[in-house]
């Protein structure tokens, strides 16, 4: 779950959007899209459609009446359409088959993104802290990148050191 402030913080970066839906492609509870409904409501005459992935059927059915739609699907097998103006995510960071899940998620999820829009990702400070060549690559297609304050997410192992980065299509 993406806490509110984190959620708020990664939309400040955001730059003025083009017309076109919106996407969280790992959107589990739907934080993320619930804050981007609160922002574009503070925006007043731009009206867009808010759209989740979610491969867990549970976390969808929590996503049931938010003025969101969900779909139950892995976005990593989906074959990337660019489509989307502004592309949210806050991705699984690692999993057991997958330890630089994070990395996968965000990459495919730039290819979600139309010409002018924008992708805004919570990643680890291994964004920013890697010599790994994959992941400077990626460092260098953010428009702008910003620590998160250290007790952000904790989890059983302790704090995760993250960052919200921005990038521009």
């Amino acid at each position: 779950m993406t806490p509110p402030a984190v959620a708020d913080l990664l939309l400040g970066l955001l730059e003025p959007p083009v017309p076109g839906p919106w996407l969280d492609p790992s959107c589990g509870d739907g934080a993320l899209l619930t804050a981007a409904n609160r922002y574009l409501s503070q925006l007043g005459d731009y009206e867009t459609e808010l759209v989740g992935f979610e491969l867990e059927t549970w976390r969808v059915m929590q996503c049931l009446g938010a003025p969101f739609e969900v779909t139950v699907c892995d976005f990593l097998e989906l074959t990337p359409t660019p489509i989307y103006s502004v592309v949210l995510i806050n991705p699984p960071f690692s999993q057991p088959e997958h330890p630089k899940a994070w990395l996968e998620h965000v990459t495919h999820a730039l290819k979600f993104v139309q010409p002018g829009g924008q992708l805004l990702a919570i990643c680890p400070r291994e964004l920013v802290e890697s010599g790994r060549s994959d992941i400077i690559v990626l460092r260098r297609q953010a428009a702008a990148i910003v620590e998160l304050p250290d007790n952000s997410f904790v989890r059983d192992s302790g704090a995760l050191r993250t960052v919200a980065a921005r990038f521009a299509r």
